[in-house]
């Protein structure tokens, strides 16, 4: 084998895992199609609640239900764009009821509940106006 035909065959290979590389790059960042919520549950005084039961309902007729951790937090990781209703509730506490909480591909939504003392058939609702802060991460992003 010649050199030629040896810098042909590298530079043929290179160009490959390349292309290669960058399709399936490409492929990754087309198939996220979820979002993600979380938060932190607190009562009034800002000590943690753990064991608080949060269901997440989206208009669709999606419904995710999980329990927060020892230190209060909670994530739902594969949520699908749109929006939805979150509610918080644990015994000894009004329920907690957040409207209108965007979630969209690729960018962690943020739900913390502060709740309040009372019988769980007392609601405290609050409605989320458009975009919610996300502090999950420090990335930018726009759905198209």
């Amino acid at each position: 084998m010649n050199n030629k035909s040896f810098m042909n065959n590298k530079l043929a290979l290179f160009l490959s895992l390349t292309i290669s590389t960058c399709l399936l790059f490409s492929l990754s960042i087309m198939a996220q199609t979820t979002g993600s919520i979380a938060g932190t549950v607190v009562d009034q005084n800002g000590a943690i609640v753990p064991n608080a039961t949060v269901v997440v309902t989206g208009e669709g007729g999606q419904e995710f239900t999980i329990v927060t951790s020892a230190n209060g937090t909670y994530r739902i990781p594969a949520v699908q764009n749109g929006i939805y209703t979150v509610t918080v509730s644990v015994a000894g506490f009004k329920k907690y009821v957040a409207t209108n909480v965007k979630v969209d591909v690729g960018t962690p939504s943020t739900v913390d509940a502060a709740l309040q003392v009372g019988d769980v058939s007392q609601v405290v609702e609050i409605t989320s106006g458009g975009e919610v802060l996300q502090t999950e991460t420090a990335t930018v992003s726009t759905t198209i």
